[in-house]
């Protein structure tokens, strides 16, 4: 047999072999590249297909099949192959019971009275007796401006308002010429104290410093001015039902007059009339 090898890309031929006994015998991908790289010929690929030369074929190249040896078959335990016996061993009972008397005491578990659920007391529920209180906080400015007179009015915090001039425009028309000097505060609750609820602790607290401030120069008037001046001072007394109204204080021997805050007149400058008309008829000297 004469083998000739091609260069597909270019048509030339590569190389001649001959061999005998092998004539009409095709020869596959594999065995062809197999053969080149025995004789030292070094395969290409072209990077373009030159003119007039023959088209590449694919090659089919079999598959090599790897020849797995014969596994040996597991063996299947005896007592698990299928044609094995198994024995079943039922113990009897030398005395055996009715199988009537047995549904007997079946149906009788149905019928037979459930047993009352025992019931847990319940805890008794107090209804509570009213509306929780709010804390109570406030602040009062206290002046003296004459002493007959003895004024508390309603901070209002963060207002920035006016208050000042006000109260001495109302004093000047009073008759009261004096300057006012720098009020004191009184803050509820002191300070290190945590708000408490209700206005009982507040009025204790209150009436002893005004207990002590008209015992040592009593004064006939006392303005208060403002909700939180008349819940402190007044028990009782819803502000907006005493508003305008003067109420005789025997513990302090004094006339409290319930006035608007000056806060809230110059919010609201129809309050004027209204405190005018409270206090013109009080002589205050």
């Amino acid at each position: 047999m004469h083998l000739t090898y091609w260069n597909t890309a270019t048509g030339g031929r590569i190389h001649s072999a001959a061999s005998s006994g092998l004539a009409g015998v095709h020869m596959n991908e594999r065995l062809r590249m197999e053969y080149l790289d025995a004789m030292g010929i070094t395969m290409f690929v072209p990077r373009r297909v030159l003119p007039c030369a023959r088209a590449s074929v694919a090659a089919m190249v079999p598959l090599a099949v790897p020849q797995v040896a014969d596994a040996e078959e597991p063996r299947i335990p005896e007592s698990l192959h299928p044609t094995a016996e198994i024995e079943l061993k039922q113990e009897i009972p030398d005395n055996p019971r009715p199988i009537q008397t047995s549904v007997n005491d079946i149906m009788e578990t149905f019928t037979r009275p459930a047993r009352p659920a025992e019931v847990m007391p319940q805890p008794a529920v107090v209804a509570p007796t009213g509306a929780a209180e709010p804390p109570v906080q406030f602040a009062l400015s206290i002046w003296r401006p004459s002493p007959a007179l003895m004024i508390l009015d309603s901070r209002h915090a963060g207002g920035a308002l006016p208050t000042h001039a006000l109260l001495d425009n109302i004093l000047r028309a009073k008759g009261l010429a004096s300057r006012l000097s720098k009020p004191d505060v009184l803050i509820w609750p002191p300070a290190g104290m945590a708000p408490m609820p209700g206005w009982d602790a507040a009025r204790e607290m209150l009436q002893a410093f005004l207990q002590a401030r008209l015992e040592r120069q009593p004064a006939q008037y006392l303005w208060l001015m403002g909700e939180s001046a008349c819940s402190a001072v007044l028990a009782g007394r819803s502000f907006a039902d005493s508003l305008g109204l003067a109420i005789n204080l025997d513990n302090l021997a004094s006339l409290a007059v319930v006035l608007p805050s000056l806060a809230e007149m110059l919010q609201q400058p129809s309050l004027k009339a209204r405190t005018w008309a409270a206090i013109r008829t009080h002589h205050v000297s």
